[in-house]
């Protein structure tokens, strides 16, 4: 087999420093012919514009401040002398899965430095077992995730200090896979047809470089969030329009047609509003998609708490992000970003979905476990849990 890369387990890509001109973008930027994934159109179109225009649209999409999160290599590992898990500092990976770390502010790292981890499994008896991650993934998305799975209604301001690391390291640690690149058991979305023998870039999910956090575009959008336009006097409504007896919802009330609405996915959603002037009506409320933001979208956490219903345009809210959260940007030849189109955004909407498994691996083995120390806090039965 030879050497490898591996991969983050929160997000499926590799630990490769990057930028615009480096070798991974510039791979994508010089391809003239066929290549795999490509659709034919997207081929022609990235094409058409040439290099330099190529190379502007990246510039454009993918700042290099987006792109320095992509190297920050940290590893979840175990400590047997002290007893307990801990998270590394910064560190850097070499060949056949090696993870070179700083033991970092941890209370339980090793006391001396210089220490060598194995991703995903040990190798030859010698390295230990290492869990890699990226600090934004691990700090900033797992910690949400994990409260989200709680029900807990602090979730969006948790941090990676609110993590029990013991039950995260044991619930990720039987579940790894001396065979693998990543976590075997998650779905990575987007990546999972990526994650290869050497990590690439490539069209089908070129977002995935995209820092998950800082995501210029999308600030510049939550500060221009669009406004409801002024209501016409000659705006239709259900009184002046509706015929008698054509309209079988009419028999139900506003409450039993919101909750029966809250129950669907957004394109059963979608048809139960289109189904009668009375559900058209009672579901078009911005209140209304202002609480499908939260309910379908809980990776846009910023927007948790803000509730301006008279204000803000809710709908096309929703549809801008939920396009952005789902859709890469598409080339153009005057390398200008579309509205509602953040890569950052379509990388953390892919990212959140891999934590919120690992997040229930998580919270699934706490509410189980009957372990705890003084604290109340969950405690592994060390051994083969902790231990190769």
């Amino acid at each position: 087999m030879g050497d490898w890369d591996f991969y983050c387990a929160l997000c499926a890509s590799s630990f490769h420093k990057i930028d615009a001109d480096d070798n991974p973008i510039a791979s994508v930027l010089e391809v003239e012919g066929e290549r795999e994934g490509w659709e034919e159109e997207n081929l022609d179109e990235f094409n058409g514009v040439g290099y330099n225009g190529r190379k502007a649209w990246i510039q454009k999409y993918f700042p290099q401040a987006t792109l320095r999160w992509h190297g920050e290599l940290h590893a979840l590992a175990y400590n047997t002398e002290k007893g307990k898990a801990w998270i590394s500092g910064q560190g850097w990976w070499s060949s056949y899965g090696s993870i070179h770390v700083s033991p970092g502010q941890d209370e339980g790292a090793p006391d001396e430095g210089g220490i060598c981890l194995h991703a995903y499994t040990h190798i030859d008896e010698i390295d230990e077992f290492g869990l890699p991650v990226h600090e934004n993934c691990f700090s900033g998305i797992l910690p949400r995730a994990i409260g989200f799975a709680f029900g807990q209604a602090d979730w969006t301001s948790w941090t990676a200090e609110r993590i029990e690391k013991d039950l995260l390291y044991m619930v990720t640690h039987r579940v790894a896979s001396k065979s693998a690149f990543t976590l075997p058991q998650i779905d990575y979305g987007e990546r999972n047809s990526e994650i290869q023998q050497y990590w690439g870039v490539y069209w089908s999910d070129l977002c995935s470089i995209s820092d998950p956090l800082n995501i210029p575009s999308l600030r510049v959008y939550y500060e221009n969030l669009p406004k409801l336009q002024a209501l016409g006097t000659d705006t239709p409504t259900l009184k002046s329009t509706f015929v008698p007896g054509n309209d079988s919802f009419l028999q139900l009330s506003t409450e039993l047609i919101l909750a029966i609405a809250d129950l669907l996915p957004i394109r059963d959603f979608v048809a139960l509003r289109a189904s009668s002037r009375t559900t058209s009506v009672v579901l078009s409320t911005p209140s209304i998609w202002r609480k499908m933001i939260d309910r379908d979208m809980p990776w846009l956490w910023e927007l948790q708490g803000i509730d301006d219903a008279q204000v803000t345009d809710w709908y096309r809210v929703y549809k801008d992000l939920y396009r952005g959260s789902f859709e890469q940007p598409t080339l153009g030849n005057e390398a200008s970003p579309k509205n509602g189109q953040h890569p950052g955004l379509w990388n953390r909407r892919r990212i959140w979905k891999a934590c919120i498994q690992v997040a229930k691996l998580y919270t699934d083995e706490h509410k189980a476990s009957k372990g705890t120390d003084a604290w109340g806090h969950w405690k592994p039965q060390c051994g083969k849990d902790c231990q190769a």
